[in-house]
């Protein structure tokens, strides 16, 4: 491989830096010799990508690269001296404090350190694996619970399209009511808290969203699918939208199944275009059937239901997540299916996204 080293000379006070992009290394200097300004090409060959280098002048500089590769100039890039690093690791950071005290860092976790210009280099002990990475940095935290003896169960969360909002949908006790849903909305820049809205079931059960929210493509609304409380042990299928500027309910549709048994949701999603919501989980029956999955479609804009497709396999089904297809023509099921002599299987089923007409299953 050729490096191409690139200095300039113009009027002006003394600058330097270096830019590396891809396979070419660019050096970049800029000096006073009252002659207006140059731009000279230099040549070096080297057999390995150089990722980083560090100057401490504008005429010393170090190169590290592939195969523990370290390059060393002290004429500003005129010529480069191959010093021996003693790895072949790849090398990807390098930092000189002064003209003869340096460090460089690289892959396996991978530190050497020279305090006589690079003419010797040793290898310290590094408890990381990887090279050097950006240190994370916690931008905020915020936390949400209605009192101080409540238990709050976040199950999810969502984006607004815009990046300005962050929605939070979850579960948690109530003043005395069991378990309610609790939809939280945050400023994704600052953590504050926009609005938060609950919701508790007429039976005073078992309420628990089920899903991470799901933003409308326009980031005006915010849905959320969740299990309710309707009566001892049973509880039902309940999907809702909200006004994402202030949390308002806007419209709550519910689902029960033919055999009047518990019925509880997984998953949900929205078509690209916006145009239909489709819930995905399973519908109770009496034995030997047990559950089948159950996905219902809505429509966005008032919540009312356009279809309804079940899965009936050979044993007890349980859907656990749904996708929509890129032109929104079809819709994909998957989740846990009871086989004969396999015991438990993925079954997927794909339907008809307008009418909910089955096209194929696989397990």
């Amino acid at each position: 491989m050729r490096l191409f080293f690139h200095r300039f000379r113009a009027i002006g006070g003394l600058l330097f830096f270096a830019l590396l992009c891809a396979a070419m290394l660019v050096v970049t200097s800029t000096a006073d010799n009252g002659a207006g300004s140059r731009r000279d090409a230099i040549a070096v060959a080297s057999d390995a990508n150089i990722f980083c280098t560090a100057f401490t002048d504008p005429n010393t500089g170090t190169a590290v690269g592939e195969n523990g590769t370290i390059l060393r100039t002290i004429d500003g890039g005129a010529t480069w001296t191959v010093q021996s690093s003693g790895t072949r690791s790849t090398l990807t950071d390098v930092l000189f404090t002064d003209v003869n005290t340096g460090t460089v860092m690289g892959e396996n976790g991978t530190i050497l350190r020279t305090t006589n210009g690079g003419a010797t280099w040793t290898l310290k002990t590094s408890k990381t694996l990887d090279a050097c990475q950006p240190i994370p940095v916690e931008l905020w935290v915020t936390r949400y619970s209605q009192s101080v003896s409540s238990s709050e169960d976040a199950v999810g969360v969502a984006v607004s399209p815009d990046g300005s909002r962050v929605f939070v949908a979850g579960g948690g006790n109530g003043w005395g009511t069991t378990d309610d849903w609790a939809i939280v909305a945050y400023d994704a820049g600052s953590g504050k808290q926009l609005w938060v809205t609950r919701f508790n079931g007429a039976a005073n059960g078992f309420d628990n969203p089920q899903a991470a929210p799901v933003v409308s493509p326009d980031g005006s609304r915010v849905y959320v699918t969740g299990d309710v409380g309707i009566g001892g042990t049973n509880v039902g299928m309940r999907t809702a939208a909200y006004d994402a500027a202030d949390g308002s309910e806007l419209w709550a549709a519910s689902y029960q199944g033919p055999a009047n048994m518990s019925d509880a949701p997984r998953a949900l999603a929205l078509s690209p275009d916006g145009s239909r919501l489709f819930v995905t989980g399973w519908s109770e029956y009496p034995a030997p059937v047990f559950r089948k999955y159950v996905t219902v479609a809505y429509t966005p804009k008032d919540g009312s239901r356009l279809w309804v497709a079940e899965y009936n396999g050979p044993d007890a089904d349980d859907a656990h997540a749904v996708a929509v297809s890129s032109d929104g023509s079809r819709v994909f099921v998957t989740g846990v299916s009871g086989g004969i002599g396999t015991h438990v299987d993925f079954a997927t089923v794909a339907y008809d996204a307008g009418d909910g007409t089955e096209l194929w299953v696989a397990r």
